[in-house]
């Protein structure tokens, strides 16, 4: 039987590791479309800058498999997420069981002992692999050996810093964008059947919550009442 590392490296092109001392460790595969590219070790060394921000921001033991692909047909950035449905109580069990802050204790404070959801009072959330292995509800990665592929329009990047068009994308920026999605942090709007954690999480102005593609009064709020970033 193959072991996992052997499944990541087999029929790739280029990999690298970003650690942090903190715990995340990114495995990044890169498809031939980047290796092979002219401009390949620039796209890589911005997507290796991209990928030690996040590792170095992150506190919790996981690792995560990415991969890497340039696609000048993509519109700007696509990925695909290996993710699942889990059960809302076992989630909320997990979340208590790994609670260690002011914050986590604040959140919980707002999750009803309930097994369903608070937000549309369905008994499933649905979680991107490294977040349901990073709970222990999960031991697996994605079916191909990565939790995601992430998809780069190369053409309409700026790959190194500073930009070298005003008009381009910062390539740096957009992986980082990818990977936070990667790891669970993404809203599963506008499907109503079910939510991602950070839905329970979304909050209107005035500190109810809300689960709608309407307007644009949705913020992130841990603790019911401070709004720390607009969705």
């Amino acid at each position: 039987m193959k072991s996992p590392l052997t499944k990541l490296l087999s029929g790739i092109a280029a990999f690298s590791i970003a650690a942090s001392a903190h715990g995340l460790t990114i495995v990044s595969t890169f498809d031939s479309s980047i290796v092979n590219d002219p401009n390949g070790a620039a796209m890589m060394a911005a997507i290796n800058a991209a990928n030690q921000v996040v590792a170095n921001d992150i506190a919790d033991n996981i690792t995560v498999y990415i991969k890497y692909v340039n696609d000048p047909t993509v519109d700007g950035a696509h990925r695909e997420i290996s993710a699942k449905a889990y059960s809302y109580a076992d989630y909320l069990a997990a979340l208590k069981s790994r609670a260690s802050s002011v914050n986590d204790n604040n959140a919980l404070s707002k999750l009803p002992n309930s097994t369903t959801n608070p937000v549309i009072g369905g008994t499933q959330i649905r979680l991107s692999l490294p977040l349901a292995r990073l709970m222990g509800l999960e031991s697996a990665s994605g079916p191909d050996g990565f939790d995601s592929t992430v998809s780069l329009e190369m053409p309409i990047m700026n790959l190194t810093r500073p930009p070298g068009v005003s008009t381009n994308y910062d390539l740096q920026y957009i992986v980082e964008h990818e990977i936070n999605e990667v790891l669970g942090c993404y809203s599963h709007l506008p499907d109503f059947t079910i939510i991602n954690p950070i839905d329970l999480f979304r909050y209107t102005t005035n500190r109810v919550r809300t689960y709608t593609t309407n307007g644009d009064d949705a913020y992130f709020c841990v603790d019911g009442t401070n709004l720390l970033a607009r969705f």
